[in-house]
């Protein structure tokens, strides 16, 4: 049984082919997502370049998955899982959540103990995922994932007689949190420019133009609606002081929304931060407030946030990979061809 396999952010669509389940996955592509009107329109080009009729077609996605027709909550995409399935010709269909994707991608890090291999992010290594900070996770809890992209997504997973489970969350759907003076103050500009005000809307592409507009304004410089969140990023590793700040805020509040994700859930055995942002500005991450609101703003339990380790995770097809664990994966079985109607 042949597998097509997609993880449809907000600004890109990744896909990759296997033949069988269990066997590497290739013709790895990525493809912008504004290039095409639907989501069926990128597929059968993927298919028709490497010609090939995908039996299973598993799919992870910017948008809640448990209804049959799926809105994208980060682009103008729109699909029906059954409509899809019989236009494509393929015999199944599952569709999870794009950061579930992203967390049981982690999950062959962390089975049987294995995180204790996972070398540190100072060394060279070619591993995809590296350990940030140290600690003396508790292997019987929890592992926290959070991520910033498009958006921000979250995802806790949770080991169960061996095999992991991914609770699907809309944790970037939160309200934002500040925890000091100057992000107190974004949060009333926000709430003026938006209303309400969520975690994504701080922490995300989006959210650092957010953070960056709103220096500009506090410096009188008009320009900062301009400038995009990659070139603000590119601008900050080369030391532009307004960059910086932006940056800065945005993983200093990072540190505060993993540090709320692992006490909410548990997450004692670790976080992994994943996403499109962090590990591109990761030489900047341990001198951001990052680490410090990470331990800091909760001093009642400080020391046992201390305790936890903290990964960063830079795989650019790891959504690929957890929809291929996704398939396997025995708490899912019941999301195969399932669709509930509108």
């Amino acid at each position: 049984m042949s597998f097509l396999f997609a993880d449809m952010g907000g600004t890109n669509v990744r896909f990759g082919y296997s033949k069988t389940k269990n066997s590497s996955i290739i013709f790895k592509e990525i493809y912008k997502v504004i290039d095409f009107p639907t989501i069926e329109d990128a597929i059968k080009l993927y298919c028709s370049n490497y010609s090939i009729s995908p039996q299973t077609l598993s799919f992870c996605v910017a948008a809640p998955t448990n209804k049959n027709s799926i809105i994208f909550t980060n682009n103008h995409w729109t699909m029906k899982k059954d409509v899809l399935r019989d236009a494509l010709g393929s015999k199944n269909i599952l569709c999870i959540n794009d950061f579930t994707a992203q967390a049981l991608s982690q999950t062959p890090y962390f089975k049987s103990g294995s995180d204790k291999k996972i070398p540190d992010l100072t060394t060279s290594s070619t591993s995809f995922i590296k350990k940030f900070s140290d600690g003396s996770p508790d292997q019987a809890s929890p592992i926290f994932v959070i991520g910033p992209g498009t958006g921000l997504g979250a995802s806790t997973l949770v080991c169960i007689d061996d095999t992991f489970k991914a609770l699907q969350a809309e944790g970037g759907h939160t309200h934002f949190s500040p925890t000091s003076e100057i992000e107190l103050e974004l949060l009333i500009w926000l709430q003026k420019k938006l209303g309400p005000v969520s975690t994504e809307n701080v922490i995300s592409g989006s959210g650092l133009e957010n953070i960056y507009q709103f220096l500009s304004c506090q410096q009188s410089k008009p320009d900062g609606s301009k400038i995009r969140a990659e070139r603000i990023g590119a601008l900050a590793l080369k030391g532009d002081p307004r960059s910086l700040e932006a940056v800065n805020v945005m993983m200093g509040a990072l540190g505060t929304a993993t540090a709320n994700g692992v006490l909410t859930t548990g997450s004692f055995r670790g976080a992994v931060i994943c996403g499109g942002i962090i590990p591109k500005l990761s030489k900047l991450l341990s001198k951001s407030p990052f680490y410090k609101k990470f331990i800091y703003n909760k001093p009642s339990y400080s020391n046992l946030l201390r305790q936890v380790p903290i990964y960063i995770s830079n795989d650019p097809f790891s959504g690929l990979k957890g929809c291929q664990q996704a398939f396997q994966n025995k708490f899912l079985k019941s999301e195969i061809n399932r669709f509930s109607y509108d």
